[in-house]
């Protein structure tokens, strides 16, 4: 992006922790800071969507397993 810079930090590398992407924006225009926020307003939807798939999965799946199984 013109005028805009980003730096990439992972963050939690210890064992058991989630790693994380920390972005830092610096930006010379409000249009580059609303392009930036757009970009990450799509990498987070589609990861929430993602998310939420197979958090439905694994419940169908539960489901289906306790109901072959005759109840609880």
């Amino acid at each position: 992006m013109a005028g805009s810079a980003y730096r990439a930090a992972h963050v939690g590398k210890q064992p058991g922790q989630v790693s994380r992407t920390v972005r830092v924006v610096v930006s010379s225009t409000f249009a580059d800071m609303q392009k930036e926020r757009d970009e990450l307003v799509k990498q987070v939807i589609a990861r929430c969507t993602g998310l939420a798939r197979v958090a439905i999965e694994e419940r169908v799946a539960e489901f289906r397993r306790t109901t072959a199984s005759g109840g609880s």
